[in-house]
């Protein structure tokens, strides 16, 4: 141990990892007494502080026996109960997570390092002999079952994912002998979202053909002349509007001479916002039912329709590639609130019978009327 090492353990490492724990306990304390668990934060801050405690566990772990230090004999011998509280606090809430929505590659990582943590806990708690090999040889290990064996964060996942959609489709009545076997466009709107995230989680695992086995007429793939497989295969299933050829639309790209400059007097609430169709910014959503829609959530919960707008933009910029021609807010106000549009970026597709937007960039002021 050089001099550095051992100033950077003590003074640095050390009192980092007592802080987070203290915030995590904290938090933890929180979550008990309010019984609500946030969405997707607990598994982030104990992975951060099981990863800076555990290399200040490894890096401190001979000192206690080199020079006096009880901040540092005390980090040695408590680290691991102190942590296995927390590791309970992380299973906790990836259970919550696996039970509403499957799994995920990301997920699924959470839980096995989960898993390697409470063992390891057990083990450092329990075991007299401590032999710290034990901790990269054991994460080779979980990695290797993670990554490279039958039962792989890609495999597990995919099959999460379409046993979800299967038992979706059954409680909505729409599988008959093992086949879709209508249009799924009456179901509710939140029902056809929900299919609609599992399809797109199969398609980002490359797995879009499972969904395909499920129709009575499968989708060639390997022939399709349509701009999105995934979006055509919506088509089908009767989760959105149309299906037109790659050859009759065409793409316009736009984007905002002032990215950065928003007058914001008269308006409580900004939401920043980076979307493609279908996905989640924060409380903004963008989704196309029968159109464009920015959906908010929380205190501004409203819905925003774009087509009006969309169709303005269309009349004036009709040249692909036009460049800063944003120069103004877009009043997009609803009755219960009214909201100005700061568009930085956004490109949309021209169908024979409508506009889409497949991208957006920007920033929506909202205020009481």
């Amino acid at each position: 141990y050089t001099k550095a090492i051992r100033h950077i353990c003590f003074y640095i490492f050390i009192p980092l990892t007592i802080l987070y724990f203290l915030i995590l306990y904290a938090y933890g304390f929180k979550i008990i007494t309010t019984w609500e668990l946030p969405r997707g934060w607990v598994s982030s801050l104990v992975l951060g502080f099981s990863g800076i405690g555990l290399i200040t566990y490894l890096l401190n772990y001979q000192l206690p026996d080199l020079e006096e230090n009880k901040l540092s004999m005390l980090f040695k011998k408590y680290f691991f109960i102190i942590l296995a509280p927390l590791v309970i606090l992380l299973f906790v809430a990836i259970y919550r997570r696996l039970s509403d929505y499957g799994f995920t590659p990301p997920r699924y990582f959470v839980l096995i390092t989960g898993v390697w943590l409470f063992l390891s806990c057990i083990y450092f708690i329990f075991s007299k002999s401590n032999n710290i090999k034990l901790i990269p040889m054991s994460l080779i290990i979980f990695l290797f079952l993670g990554t490279m064996s039958p039962f792989d964060a890609f495999n597990v996942s995919s099959s999460s994912q379409y046993n979800r959609l299967v038992r979706n489709l059954e409680k909505n009545q729409a599988l008959e002998n093992g086949k879709i076997k209508s249009s799924l466009a009456d179901l509710d709107f939140a029902e056809k979202e929900s299919i609609k995230e599992m399809i797109h989680t199969l398609d980002g695992m490359g797995d879009l053909k499972k969904v395909n086995e499920l129709l009575n007429e499968p989708i060639l793939f390997d022939t399709i002349e349509f701009y999105d497989t995934r979006d055509f295969l919506f088509g089908k299933l009767g989760l959105s509007s149309t299906t037109e050829l790659k050859n009759n639309a065409e793409t316009i790209y736009l984007s905002s001479a002032e990215k950065n400059n928003y007058i914001i007097t008269g308006y409580h609430w900004m939401h920043e916002f980076n979307l493609n169709t279908g996905a989640t910014d924060g409380q903004v959503s963008l989704i196309e039912q029968n159109g464009m829609f920015l959906v908010l959530s929380g205190e501004t919960k409203d819905t925003v329709p774009l087509n009006d707008l969309l169709s303005k933009i269309n009349e004036k910029y009709q040249k692909t590639g036009t460049d800063n021609i944003f120069v103004a807010p877009f009043d997009v106000s609803t009755p219960a609130y009214k909201h100005s549009l700061f568009i930085k970026n956004m490109n949309y597709t021209k169908y024979e019978t409508r506009l889409t937007i497949d991208y957006i960039n920007g920033v929506l002021l909202s205020g009481k009327k």
